[in-house]
C-alpha cells in the first residue's frame, strides 16, 4: 500500500540561562508540544551561546613587530531536537568554538596568517582531552590561506579558529587551550609594469621572483583575458611572494585588481599563476599590467595559551 505523506509540524523554541546550561551538561529539560501526527514529531531547537563576556578582557595579547595576536572568543552551543522519523527521543548536538585574531591596528603593515592553526592541547577543567571525543576542524585550512592585507587598507586583521563538533556533555569550562599561529609579514614592496602583450621571457621583478605574461588577449568588446606566470626558486636567499596584479589605464588609474593566485610548490621552486578572465575595459585604453611583489618576508610563530576559561555566564 502506498503511504500518504504526512505534514511535518515544527516548533522552534529558544532556551536561555539554566535550561541551556542543563543541555550542555547533558541533562534533558522537560518540554511539551502538541503534534497532530506522532510520526513526524516536533523539532525543538534551543540554542544558547554560553561564552563569558568578561573573557574578552582576560585573553592575553602577544606582540611581534607591531602585530598583535590573541584569542578573542570561546563559545559552546547546544542544539536539541526530536527525531522526525524512526525511534522517538531527543537528539542533542553540541559544538564548541575558539576564535582569535592576528591584527595590525595601525593599518600600515602587510601580513597574513600563513598556515593552518596548530592545536597543541585542549582540555576541560578536570584535565580531560576534549579532542578525544570530538571532531576537530581549524580555520583557515591550508588550501584557503587568505591573501596578504593591503597597507593603509580597511582590513587590519585576519581571523583563525578551532571548532569541535559533538564534544561530550558536562563541560563547564576549558582547563587549558594552547595554539600555534604562523604569521608572515613583508618588509618591502617591488612593482613592475608589463606592456599589454605577451612576454618573450621571464623578467626578474625582485630577488628570487621571476614573472612573465604567458597569455594576453583583448576581445572586440573590450574584455581582457590574461595569465601571469611567476616563479620563486627554492633554497637560500630572500623569500618573496605575489601580492597584487592590476590593470592600469592611460591616465594611471586602476581599472581591475586581483589578489588571488594558484601556486604549486615543488622541491625546486614555487610556481604561481594569476588569471584575469574577461575584465571589462569599457571605453578606456589599457596602458600597463602592474605586478606588485612582496620582498623580505619574515615569519613568526605565536604560541597562545589560556587557562581556566569558564563557559558559564555570570
Amino acid at each position: 500500500m502506498r503511504r500518504t505523506p504526512t505534514r511535518r509540524t515544527t516548533t522552534v523554541l529558544t532556551l536561555t540561562g539554566a535550561a541551556a546550561l542543563a543541555l550542555l551538561a547533558g541533562a534533558s529539560p522537560t518540554m511539551r508540544c502538541r503534534c497532530p501526527d506522532p510520526r513526524p514529531g516536533p523539532s525543538v531547537v534551543p540554542s544558547q551561546n554560553l561564552a563569558d563576556k568578561s573573557l574578552y578582557q582576560r585573553f592575553a595579547t602577544q606582540q611581534w613587530e607591531g602585530l598583535s595576536c590573541q584569542l578573542n572568543s570561546v563559545s559552546a552551543n547546544v542544539n536539541y531536537s526530536t527525531s522526525s522519523w524512526g525511534s522517538p527521543g531527543a537528539r542533542v548536538n553540541r559544538s564548541m568554538s575558539i576564535g582569535g585574531i592576528l591584527a595590525d591596528f595601525s593599518g600600515r603593515r602587510i601580513f597574513r596568517v600563513t598556515a593552518a592553526p596548530r592545536l597543541i592541547e585542549l582540555t576541560d577543567l578536570e584535565g580531560n582531552d576534549l579532542t578525544m571525543t570530538s571532531q576537530v576542524s581549524v580555520h583557515p585550512q591550508p588550501n584557503n590561506i587568505q591573501p596578504f592585507t593591503a597597507p593603509n587598507g580597511s582590513n587590519i586583521y585576519q581571523n583563525f579558529s578551532v571548532s569541535l563538533n559533538s564534544p561530550s556533555g558536562g563541560i563547564t569550562g576549558i582547563g587549558r587551550v594552547a595554539l600555534e599561529i604562523d604569521a608572515q609579514m613583508a618588509a618591502g614592496i617591488e612593482r613592475f609594469d608589463f606592456k599589454p602583450e605577451l612576454s618573450e621571457a621571464e623578467i626578474q621583478i625582485a630577488p628570487n621572483f621571476m614573472a612573465k605574461i604567458s597569455r594576453y588577449n583583448v576581445t572586440s568588446n573590450g574584455a581582457v583575458y590574461l595569465t601571469l606566470d611567476y616563479r620563486i626558486p627554492a633554497g637560500d636567499g630572500p623569500k618573496p611572494a605575489f601580492h597584487i596584479l592590476e590593470l592600469i589605464d592611460t591616465n594611471g588609474d586602476v581599472m581591475h585588481t586581483i589578489k588571488d593566485s594558484k601556486e604549486i610548490v615543488t622541491p625546486s621552486a614555487t610556481t604561481g599563476h594569476v588569471f584575469i578572465k574577461g575584465a571589462d575595459l569599457g571605453s578606456r585604453e589599457l596602458a600597463s599590467i602592474r605586478l606588485t611583489a612582496l620582498t623580505d618576508l619574515i615569519t613568526h610563530t605565536f604560541t597562545l595559551e589560556e587557562h581556566n576559561l569558564s563557559l558559564l555566564g555570570r
